[in-house]
């Protein structure tokens, strides 16, 4: 038998070995594709289920979270409901509710709109059945203070904040067409500007309790800081009893 016969037969004795190896290894292959496709299937379901459970857990914390956020507006809100219509005891529960509002510090989870306004709307009761009553006056400039601070966007702070450190005379002060714009300085609402319509933008108010000279005010972004130990005149108390019912960040007022 020649060489090129006895390797030919070689070949035909190999080709079934070398078939059989190749059908192994693709067989082999072929079932690690497999294992990996089902892996990343196991991954994948495992990853959606701890991001649903993420998720599930993320709302309570929210949810959690926004009550707590809510919770001195309620507690307030159901106190004075509650209280009986004793003087002594509304004048205790009052003192309570100013102390509660003065020493709650607002983060960037801020008090919901809906805690606010039930508030307001009970100290509007109150205001109205206790009106020579000090201590209703104390908690609503209280009050004031707080839900500016809640109610501010966020866009805003900045400006408001530069706003603490510059005294308005020396601020932004334009007349226009008999109105008075004021931006972003700090004022006192009694003597706050010589004009009877004026708009204040991202500016911090002060206000103890005096005389408001101004007829009709606009507010666009601003923080007040009222600290009201007396009952105002008559022409104040309509003033902030518009301040305490508004439930916007911007409003106007008008004092006749």
């Amino acid at each position: 038998m020649t060489a090129t016969e006895l390797e030919g037969c070689s070949l035909e004795s190999a080709a079934p070995e070398m078939a059989m190896t190749a059908a192994v290894l693709e067989e082999r292959v072929n079932n690690h594709i497999k294992a990996f496709i089902w892996a990343i299937l196991l991954i994948l379901g495992w990853l959606s289920a701890i991001s649903v459970e993420l998720y599930r857990m993320n709302g309570t914390m929210n949810r959690v979270e926004k009550a707590q956020v809510d919770a001195p507006a309620r507690i307030i809100a159901g106190l004075l409901k509650r209280t009986s219509h004793t003087r002594d005891e509304m004048a205790d529960a009052l003192g309570a509710a100013s102390t509660i509002l003065r020493t709650t510090k607002i983060g960037n989870v801020k008090p919901s709109p809906e805690a606010l306004k039930d508030l307001s709307s009970e100290l509007q009761n109150v205001q109205e059945n206790y009106p020579d009553l000090p201590s209703v006056w104390q908690t609503t400039g209280q009050f004031i203070n707080y839900k500016s601070t809640a109610l501010l966007p966020a866009s805003a702070e900045s400006s408001v904040n530069s706003a603490r450190t510059l005294d308005c005379r020396g601020g932004s002060i334009e007349t226009f067409r008999g109105i008075a714009f004021v931006k972003k300085c700090t004022l006192t609402l009694e003597n706050a500007v010589a004009a009877d319509n004026v708009v204040f933008e991202n500016c911090v108010i002060r206000y103890k309790g005096g005389p408001i000279p101004i007829k009709h005010a606009e507010f666009k972004d601003c923080i007040f800081q009222f600290d009201i130990t007396n009952v105002p005149s008559r022409e104040a108390l309509i003033a902030i009893k518009q301040i305490t019912a508004s439930v916007s960040q911007d409003f106007k007022l008008t004092v006749s």
